[in-house]
């Protein structure tokens, strides 16, 4: 992976560092809001930025990098970690297109279960037992549709299919699915299985994974809802119910990260977000040296804040976009300025 850098007279310019992130219309003119722009003084009286300080910046949270990635967690340690550093490196952690190894394993696993069930075997696991129960009664029509489940799940896992040989095989099953009701339902113009293992780079994939054969199984109108938000951003209004440390780890780094630059100590996270102080507190404690040490540790964990809590803000979007509740200690976020 190779970190672009723009060139060093643009730098501080918003437009450079700005213009990849959701909510921030920069080819239009938008500066963004005090926030962003505090960050870019503060780069502008940086200058010149390290290189390694500058690469860090680059891989911070924005299009690309963002909540709903598998291991976004993993992003934002390696980022504190390449801060402390004073280094950095490419990673894949938290990028799109980015899916760990579990989730091929996952995958075959799944795909096992099915086959088992295809060819009438007796059920040896608690996945067997599950999977003959989302898909129920053996007809032709379910084995055929099962049958085409699992070999796009092979090519996608197996053999590393990409979109585009997904849609061809997809299309190559489309005629049978004009009069196969189950293998329409994965495959219709709403619920496109080669879509979603297409962009298997989002965290409810592995549940996406059992939803595909509980479509096969039963038209499940609220089954089918799941998975056609189940591709990109769309599906952080899952989080709370899916992965509710994403979030709560997220917003209780985002409180350390303030707690760091405002030279708050442990006790005041405890009181400010008890919930969330485990996070927080270990935010706090990783940062504070950082900023501490000067000016350019403020700006980069200002920037780290900022770029972070705009896609926790994009995630209490899709929540309320969906009426679902958030609680008062994960939608009130921490403040620059």
């Amino acid at each position: 992976m190779t970190v672009v850098i723009p060139p060093p007279e643009q730098w501080s310019l918003v437009r450079q560092q700005w213009w990849e992130t959701p909510g921030i219309d920069v080819k239009n003119g938008d500066l963004g809001d005090a926030e962003v722009q505090a960050l870019d003084a503060q780069a502008r009286e940086l200058w010149p930025i390290p290189p390694w300080a500058r690469e860090v910046r680059v891989q911070m949270p924005k299009w690309g990098v963002e909540m709903c990635a598998h291991r976004w967690l993993d992003a934002l340690d390696l980022l504190m970690r390449q801060i402390i550093a004073q280094q950095s490196w490419p990673f894949a952690a938290g990028h799109c297109g980015d899916v760990p190894g579990v989730l091929y394993q996952q995958a075959e696993t799944l795909a096992a279960s099915v086959e088992c069930w295809l060819e009438d075997e007796s059920e040896l696991t608690e996945l067997d037992r599950d999977v003959a129960s989302c898909l129920g009664e053996r007809t032709d029509d379910k084995i055929m549709a099962g049958t085409c489940f699992v070999a796009m799940m092979r090519a996608r896992f197996a053999e590393e299919a990409g979109w585009d040989e997904l849609s061809e095989m997809a299309a190559s099953w489309a005629e049978q699915a004009e009069v196969n009701p189950a293998l329409a339902r994965i495959l219709s113009d709403k619920v496109k299985l080669y879509e979603n293992l297409g962009c298997a780079c989002g965290y409810t994939l592995a549940e996406q994974f059992l939803d595909f054969v509980r479509l096969i199984g039963a038209d499940d109108e609220a089954v089918a809802l799941r998975l056609r938000r189940g591709v990109c951003n769309p599906q952080l209004y899952r989080v709370l119910d899916l992965d509710p440390l994403r979030v709560e780890t997220t917003v209780g780094y985002l409180w350390g990260w303030k707690a760091a630059l405002d030279g708050m100590e442990e006790g005041w996270l405890r009181d400010v977000v008890p919930q969330i102080a485990g996070a927080a507190v270990h935010a706090r404690n990783l940062m504070a040296p950082v900023v501490e040490n000067g000016a350019l540790g403020r700006w980069l964990v200002g920037s780290l804040l900022k770029t972070t809590k705009i896609w926790q803000e994009r995630a209490l979007e899709m929540l309320a976009r969906y009426e679902i509740d958030v609680p008062d200690h994960l939608s009130v976020l921490p403040t620059l300025v």
